[in-house]
């Protein structure tokens, strides 16, 4: 079917049609022009495209109903579609299929709802989103089954009104739950800015730091430091002990060594342990004072100590004692300990320590007394870090008959470890940070930091057992972070000297201390090496990054 003219007045379309239809019947082609006369009973029938029947007779009731349904729709046209601010309240006048759409007056005018005509009640149908063709949107409510837009700009986005939801605003992102008594709560908080800046549960992350109940960590660095290195510089306590609760068994009438007690373990490589055994009571027998030989011996990875009474090659005295033992009662002995510094080890080792007795007389069998409250207690103990010694020793005295006194050695004065903050930074440098690699067209930028003349002048002249540099980070061109590489300088921020250190894996914004090699130390004690740059030939981005320029530090263990 063709409709045409569909902007003509209603009543001048009837008018039109009716007419049309008159003159077809007059030129009917089954008479002579003029009217046909059926009759009472007579008629025309015919079969149209649809295959029903049609009549002439039902040609007059069709257009009279015809007629009827114009009359009808040109009453109700006005009211088809209707714009209001509130919703609709009757249906009295309504064509079905109508629709009423709410708005809220502006500027703009925005369209919050849509409600129809169904069956003869209104039902909310809201905004069809699939129906709509524009580039540009003002609406209040749109129902949709899928959106896609390059861009939504919007002063709030949310998944529901209540209940569990997700809020998107100026104020940020925000994920509701439900409680147990059936309470809204943020479950999720991120930013955009303030003091929690994300919260998450208990756990709020906010610039000044990080509040949680619990946390689980594979590493974790404080000031630059991890976890392992601070804990490092402190004692970690025992290592292994055992005590002897009953008396021993009389060593017999040689002069052989009988042994007492055993210890074995593993000590690990850097670090400093006191080796011990308390005081106790030995007894002779025989009637006669005598005096006795203790010893502390020990071997390492499993060599045994004794070789029957004597001992084995391979195996080390730690510390040897002689004392006398009266006869007729219990005599009290004197406790012995050594230091033992494993700071030349590469890595652990097994450690056996052996406590041995003997008499210096055979003939004169001795034995430990011992119970359940005076008991002798071997012990391993780390103390901490490795350090060498420091003593001063001293050698007073004329060396006796009127010998020369010998010089005393020239002793290690002391043994520290200072922190000093750079004295400045520069080369390649934008607000407040130092530059290290090749971006783009800019090229290779790079520059560094240099010691204080107090530094300089404290280290002049020592022995410097370990030197680090803390650097905090301020970009990486990658966000899982990127590598630094450090080398020593003659003073100018740009006065490369000697070779570099590499620091890989350095995360974004982390502050790190890095131990320079100790290739470095004697430069930096005669005063050739006077600062630090950051500097790469390497034009990779894992390389371009940008470190702050104040926090940086310089921590020293040396002697002098």
């Amino acid at each position: 079917m063709e409709y045409r003219d569909l902007n003509a007045r209603p009543k001048d379309s009837l008018r039109a049609t009716v007419e049309r239809m008159r003159e077809e019947a007059r030129s009917s082609k089954t008479g002579p022009t003029g009217v046909k006369d059926f009759g009472e009973h007579g008629d025309a029938v015919w079969t149209d495209g649809d295959g029903q029947q049609q009549s002439v007779r039902t040609i007059p009731s069709a257009l009279e109903r015809l007629q009827e349904e114009l009359v009808t729709g040109i009453a109700t046209a006005s009211k088809f579609n209707t714009v209001a601010t509130s919703t609709p309240a009757e249906t009295d006048g309504y064509p079905e299929g109508a629709f009423w759409t709410i708005v809220e007056l502006g500027p703009p005018m925005v369209e919050t709802d849509r409600w129809q005509l169904v069956d003869g009640a209104w039902v909310q149908v809201g905004l069809d989103a699939g129906r709509l063709v524009a580039g540009t949107v003002d609406a209040g409510l749109i129902d949709a089954v899928a959106l896609a837009a390059r861009m939504v700009t919007a002063g709030l986005i949310r998944t529901a009104e209540s209940g569990q939801r997700v809020v998107i605003d100026s104020t940020g992102i925000t994920l509701y739950g439900i409680n147990d008594d059936g309470a809204e709560y943020e479950m999720v908080r991120i930013g955009p800015s303030g003091d929690n800046l994300i919260t998450a549960g208990s756990t709020m992350i906010s610039p000044s730091g990080v509040q949680a109940p619990a946390g689980s960590f594979d590493s974790l660095a404080v000031g630059g430091d991890t976890l392992g290195d601070i804990l490092a510089q402190y004692p970690r306590g025992m290592r292994a002990w055992g005590q002897l609760t009953s008396t021993s068994q009389l060593d017999g009438d040689t002069s052989d060594y009988a042994r007492r007690g055993e210890i074995q373990t593993t000590l690990e490589a850097g670090r400093l342990y006191r080796i011990r055994l308390s005081e106790h009571f030995v007894e002779v027998t025989g009637g006669t004072n005598t005096n006795i030989v203790e010893e502390l011996r020990y071997s390492f990875d499993g060599t045994p100590i004794l070789h029957g009474t004597t001992p084995n090659e391979g195996t080390y005295r730690g510390i040897f004692a002689r004392n006398p033992v009266f006869a007729g009662s219990a005599t009290a002995v004197n406790g012995m300990e050594f230091m033992l510094d494993t700071g030349s080890w590469s890595s652990g080792r097994g450690f056996w320590l052996m406590w041995m007795i003997r008499p210096e007389v055979a003939g004169r069998p001795v034995r430990v007394l011992a119970t359940s409250f005076y008991s002798p207690v071997l012990s391993i103990e780390d103390v901490g870090p490795s350090m060498p010694s420091t003593l001063k020793r001293w050698n007073d005295g004329d060396g006796g008959g009127g010998a020369t006194e010998p010089a005393d050695p020239t002793p290690i004065v002391v043994r520290r470890t200072q922190t000093w903050d750079a004295a400045s930074y520069g080369g390649d440098t934008r607000n407040g940070t130092v530059y290290q690699g090749t971006y783009s067209s800019y090229g290779n930028r790079y520059g560094g930091w240099v010691f204080y003349p107090a530094m300089r002048s404290a280290l002049a002249g020592s022995t410097i057992e370990k030197f680090e540099v803390y650097l905090e980070n301020a970009h990486w061109y990658y966000g899982s972070g990127g590598t630094a590489v450090l080398y020593p300088n003659d003073g100018t921020y740009k006065g490369i000297l000697g070779s570099g250190t590499t620091s890989a894996n350095w995360p974004r914004y982390a502050g790190r201390w890095v131990t320079v090699p100790s290739s470095w130390h004697t430069q930096i004690a005669n005063g050739t090496y006077k600062g630090v740059s950051v500097y790469t030939t390497n034009t990779g981005l894992t390389y371009y990054g940008q470190f702050k320029g104040s926090p940086t530090k310089f921590r020293v263990t040396y002697r002098k």
